[in-house]
């Protein structure tokens, strides 16, 4: 199974848990749901449930005014106040370390080198048996070829398909290109890919780059790529 690395875990009976029946039946909703943005910011950040007093406000409130219901949250000991900020209460007991966080992001960059790897050694080995073919052979090949083309409809691709990602770097590059006087390449793609969201998922890479293609303002559509696949992999991760 592929390493999850963007996921939290959040007890199934939470409503029925006796801290939240502590809480003051006005703030009870409003209170769980900025602990469950509270508890995605600190895995999100990998701060092992320490949030200081501005990243409560900035990063995980948004700037809204919470005072009240954080408050309220360290009254029934959900968070517990700090020298600068806040600790979530047992943070550790349910969700993952920062070190398990970054193991698990180690091991899916790990299985994709693997899966490169393998691919560009089929594709060797590929290229390798075509070097063997005898030019009767080849020309067998062709007729054979032609007739297939002739005879039936073609629904597909004759070379191997691309695993998804690759395809919607490769889409992207090609959609960043039209946008702009400058060429972009699918390496260029994916170094921004790297940079900005290194687990990006294929659905997050198509979005971003259909944002900057509609985007009328006269930047350049690989720096604004970068920005908007950030945007779309947070709004993800926050929802």
């Amino acid at each position: 199974m592929r390493a999850r690395t963007n996921f939290i875990r959040i007890d199934n009976d939470l409503g029925s848990s006796r801290k939240v029946l502590e809480l003051r039946d006005e703030l009870a909703l409003p209170a769980i749901g900025l602990l469950v943005l509270a508890i995605g910011y600190a895995d999100r950040q990998r701060t092992d449930g320490a949030i200081s007093k501005s990243a409560m406000r900035r990063g995980v409130a948004l700037g809204l005014p919470t005072e009240e219901l954080i408050a309220e949250l360290v009254r029934v000991r959900f968070l517990e106040e700090t020298g600068d900020g806040y600790s979530i209460v047992g943070y550790l007991e349910w969700q993952r370390s920062a070190e398990e966080i970054d193991a698990a992001l180690e091991q899916r960059r790990e299985a994709g080198r693997r899966s490169a790897e393998e691919r560009a050694k089929r594709a060797a080995e590929s290229k390798g048996q075509d070097l063997k073919t005898t030019p009767t052979d080849k020309r067998r090949e062709d007729k054979r070829s032609v007739g297939i083309s002739l005879s039936e409809p073609f629904n597909g691709s004759l070379s191997e398909p691309l695993d998804p990602a690759a395809n919607e770097i490769r889409e992207a590059a090609r959609a960043l290109s039209s946008r702009g006087p400058q060429q972009v390449s699918p390496a260029d793609v994916e170094a921004a890919v790297a940079k900005s969201a290194p687990d990006a998922l294929p659905s997050e890479i198509r979005t971003a780059s259909e944002l900057v293609a509609s985007d009328g303002s006269v930047r350049i559509p690989l720096s604004v790529f970068g920005i908007r696949l950030a945007e779309v992999r947070r709004r993800r991760e926050r929802f």
